[in-house]
């Protein structure tokens, strides 16, 4: 059996290559060749639904992205404080540039829905594997803890009850 040598293939896929809607008749062929019993297997899968897979991971990877970023930039800002903070409880920083300072992390709380709260713990939860509280969640929420134990009783897995009060559980 000749082998065949893929010269022309090219391992990146140009941005336009899964752009069109594509038919019925489209499809991706895989040759899989089993040496044991000197046979090929080829089995065909439509391009739109290897299109639609390939769409709906990128989403998902972009999702999960976004909000490791935001844990970032949430746990940069914690850290700026505490530098400032350290930096007057040193007396390297005046009580009124202290008080300058911090007025560039006041936040007002907002009230969260508790559906987005919930869905956002359980995904950093599974993201991040770090055991988090709700005073943890409040800051990164920038809202109020019984807002973040409103979505966590959303939450049916044992490790987020744990974390409500045993007289807030309804």
């Amino acid at each position: 059996m000749k082998r065949l040598h893929p010269t022309t293939l090219s391992p990146v896929m140009t941005q336009d290559f899964l752009s069109d809607d594509y038919s019925d008749s489209d499809l991706f062929l895989r040759v899989r060749s089993e040496k044991e019993y000197k046979t090929f297997t080829i089995t065909s899968i439509n391009t739109q639904t290897v299109r639609d897979g390939l769409n709906a991971y990128f989403v998902q990877h972009s999702q999960d992205i976004d909000l490791l970023c935001s844990v970032i930039f949430w746990q940069k800002r914690t850290i700026d404080y505490q530098a400032l903070h350290t930096a007057f409880l040193l007396d390297s920083l005046s009580e009124e540039g202290f008080e300058q300072e911090a007025e560039k992390f006041t936040v007002h709380q907002k009230n969260i829905p508790s559906e987005k709260v919930a869905s956002i713990i359980e995904r950093l939860d599974s993201l991040i594997g770090i055991k988090l509280d709700t005073s943890d969640y409040s800051d990164y929420f920038q809202c109020s803890q019984e807002n973040v134990m409103d979505g966590l009783r959303l939450l049916p897995a044992q490790r987020f009850a744990a974390m409500l009060p045993a007289s807030s559980e309804k």
